[in-house]
């Protein structure tokens, strides 16, 4: 109605002006008269007026229409019937709404209700886990290589129980099996996974442009390569964010079948092209082959931060992190492990076991303790292994509590030294180490300091030296970390 008054004012304005312009001139007036009286420009102004609201109706019921467009093409999902459909192409209708809905492999899914998928079938004890009836029924994974998921799928706060796979000879399992361009959010999952390589709680494989956010897996994952709570790996071209995702399952690498590369994390295998951040691990992750690692087993052409493993990690050969198993061409900032990391052999370190070229640690944290055979230390294990630039490859304002346990090389912050400049401004408390690199403190790089140093909340205090200059850490208040600095973004 608007729209149409100001119309209706505009053609009323424009009669009258002429009606008057032409009086004017049978009065004699001159035209320059008229057209410095402003009656022309006002009545301009009236169209302009007209044109705008016009244009701000049209955007107005563009946004509604693109609105209730994503709305009306959302597909709900209530039952484990209806879950199972996913990428099946058929059109399915939704009692409980009313509706028919094609289940397409590019459609936005929403999760109505919590579904077990394999209700009355399984017991959960604390000790033994979950164990699954002879009866269980096993869920076959959403998205394959040829035929990868490529839409959206919202938790909406729900729990997917009951997951059950048990193919020891096959890969890519997971909730999801291959997805590609998507968005997976706000979903829990539990159960057991069982495979071979390319195992996650989540989804198997990761590509293209997809986001992984506030979602847990719980999950009991078992196989011999490339296993995580969320993720198994990223695949081809990845450009990933995975936000505020946690696992709280047992992850067990076997790395058996002559595997050679096997990769574990509590979050992700192996993780390339990847922002992961806010994310923690709870669940017990070991590995008998190489990179085991609290939040990523591998991580590579990424960045870490605000992250956190407060569970043990274990492992039988080389490159054991309770953030990282290895990493190369990465960034890992504000990130601390609090439990226990043990390995059999080389590269053993609270952050990173082995850091090998353009890797940058700031603001990091360790307090458990950590074992290895060789170059083992309370940040990375070791550092800039093949790195030619040391501009690119350094720990920086950082710290280790833990005690570090090995016959060879080790250090409070670093265990094995391959370039000049490894280190700034990190501390390791007296006593727990022999050296702050590889046996050996370095003055301005990886010092010792008391626990009296570290706990100083005074003028110079020790959140002051961490921070230099900076914003990352803050006094630990509320004894979460036994008095010692806590970070910033730590609640």
């Amino acid at each position: 109605m608007k729209g149409k008054n100001l119309k209706e004012r505009g053609i009323t304005l424009i009669a009258l002006v002429i009606t008057i312009i032409v009086l004017l001139i049978l009065a004699g007036v001159t035209i320059s008269v008229v057209l410095h009286t402003g009656i022309i420009d006002n009545s301009q102004k009236a169209v302009d007026q007209y044109a705008y609201e016009q244009q701000r109706e049209q955007d107005l019921m563009a946004n509604i229409t693109n609105y209730l467009n994503n709305y009306t093409h959302r597909v709900p999902i209530y039952t484990a019937e209806q879950l199972k459909e996913i990428g099946s192409g058929n059109k399915i209708k939704i009692d409980e709404e009313k509706i028919e809905c094609e289940f397409t492999k590019s459609a936005n899914y929403v999760l109505m209700v919590d579904i077990d998928l394999n209700q009355g079938k399984y017991t959960t004890t604390d000790e033994e886990g979950i164990t699954f009836n002879p009866d269980a029924v096993e869920w076959t994974p959403i998205g394959t290589e040829d035929a990868p998921f490529k839409g959206t799928f919202n938790g909406n706060g729900h729990t997917i129980s009951g997951i059950y796979i048990n193919k020891q000879n096959e890969d890519n399992q997971g909730l999801f099996g291959v997805i590609e361009d998507s968005t997976i959010e706000n979903l829990t999952v539990s159960g057991s996974i069982t495979g071979k390589a390319n195992l996650g709680g989540i989804a198997a494989i990761v590509n293209g442009k997809t986001k992984i956010s506030n979602c847990n897996n719980i999950c009991n994952i078992m196989g011999n390569s490339c296993l995580g709570g969320i993720i198994g790996k990223t695949g081809e071209n990845p450009n990933i964010i995975i936000y505020k995702c946690s696992n709280k399952g047992d992850l067990n690498g076997k790395g058996e079948d002559n595997e050679n590369w096997c990769t574990i994390g509590g979050i992700a295998g192996f993780m390339a092209n990847t922002t992961i951040s806010y994310c923690y691990n709870e669940g017990n992750v070991n590995g008998n082959k190489i990179e085991v690692g609290g939040i990523i087993g591998n991580i590579y052409n990424s960045t870490m931060q605000y992250c956190y493993n407060n569970e043990n990690i274990t492992g039988k050969t080389d490159r054991v992190g309770g953030i990282a198993g290895g990493a190369s061409n990465a960034v890992i900032n504000s990130c601390y492990n609090s439990k226990s990391i043990i390995s059999e052999g080389r590269a053993v370190g609270g952050i990173i076991g082995d850091g090998t070229r353009n890797i940058i640690v700031q603001s990091c944290y360790n307090t458990g303790d950590i074992t290895g055979n060789n170059q083992v230390a309370g940040i990375s294990g070791t550092l800039g292994y093949i790195s030619t630039d040391a501009e690119k490859t350094y720990i920086k304002n950082s710290y280790n509590i833990g005690n570090i346990k090995s016959d060879n090389s080790s250090g409070g912050i670093i265990g094995g030294l391959y370039n000049e400049r490894n280190a700034e401004n990190c501390y390791y408390l007296t006593g727990t180490a022999t050296g702050g690199i590889q046996g050996q403190d370095v003055e301005g790089q990886a010092e010792s300091k008391t626990e009296e140093d570290m706990k100083n909340t005074t003028d110079k205090s020790f959140v002051d030296i961490l921070n230099n200059g900076e914003n990352n850490w803050k006094a630990d208040t509320e004894n979460k970390n036994k008095g010692y600095p806590i970070l910033s973004w730590q609640e």
